[in-house]
């Protein structure tokens, strides 16, 4: 695969498997990821923590279990490390990912070092801010899904279930067993009650699926304030893309009710 620039300049790549590009190119990947994915959760922990607070000397932090379906180019995950803001809480990410050249790929548009991505490649836990740890399970989605609550659970103790779910796979047409009702059953567990599900996708093959399992199913937009925020955050991190507005709204499903600045129930 070979990178090319995407409307905020952010670079993007096209997979000949699935026959579709990691991001929107129209959006720009860097500014579509931001803005469906980190921005609800930035809202999210925004509304309940404030950023900057220092944390009691020798209190353990909260954590904050994330999943990432899927890595891809890495985007989700490495934007992540904006929650380093956040300083009374771990972050935890759990990335899937089925390609491992993907790796290679994010490692050039991330600016990855080698002994980080070497700890990755070994689906090591690495730190990739000083709060926020990353770990890369390889392998079919649908096979790890089956036990990864309980293989979480016995090798992190205190696991309990995801805070945050980024589902982000290809499309429902190029990858329809990572849209399906069996699929939204397997995430609702392994999602905690108070925890959301962010994805790009407003189908409504898809919000069906979500809401038969018992989901609540929300629309979304990133606030202008919060993109402003967030693109500050991050400049120095992505110095070449340039602020591009996000057009089309996304998706958002919960167990419980949630109030997300910018995001109404969908019927």
């Amino acid at each position: 695969m070979e990178l090319t620039p995407s409307a905020d300049g952010s670079l993007n790549a096209f997979s000949v498997e699935f026959g579709e590009h990691y991001a929107n190119m129209g959006e720009g990947a860097f500014s579509e990821k931001l803005g469906k994915h980190i921005a609800p959760v930035w809202a999210t922990l925004e509304s309940t923590f404030a950023t900057k607070a220092k944390p009691p000397k020798e209190a353990p932090k909260a954590q904050i279990w994330i999943l990432d379906l899927c890595f891809g180019l890495g985007y989700n995950a490495l934007l992540s490390r904006l929650f380093s803001a956040f300083e009374t809480l771990e972050f935890c990410i759990i990335s899937i990912e089925l390609d491992r050249q993907n790796l290679a790929l994010a490692s050039t548009i991330h600016a990855l070092d080698s002994s980080l991505v070497a700890q990755l490649d070994s689906s090591r836990q690495a730190r990739i801010a000083h709060n926020v740890s990353l770990q890369i399970l390889w392998g079919d989605a649908c096979v790890l899904l089956a036990d990864l609550s309980a293989s979480l659970a016995q090798y992190y103790g205190d696991f309990m279930g995801f805070d945050v779910i980024y589902q982000d796979p290809f499309s429902y047409e190029k990858c329809p067993s990572l849209w399906d009702y069996k699929h939204f059953c397997k995430l609702s567990s392994l999602l905690k009650d108070s925890g959301i599900i962010t994805t790009y996708a407003t189908r409504q093959e898809i919000i069906t699926n979500a809401t038969q399992v018992g989901l609540h199913a929300y629309t979304y937009k990133a606030d202008p304030a919060t993109m402003d925020r967030l693109y500050q955050a991050c400049a120095t991190l992505y110095p070449t893309s340039t602020h591009t507005s996000i057009k089309r709204k996304s998706s958002i499903f919960s167990k419980a009710p949630v109030q997300i600045l910018g995001s109404r129930l969908r019927a």
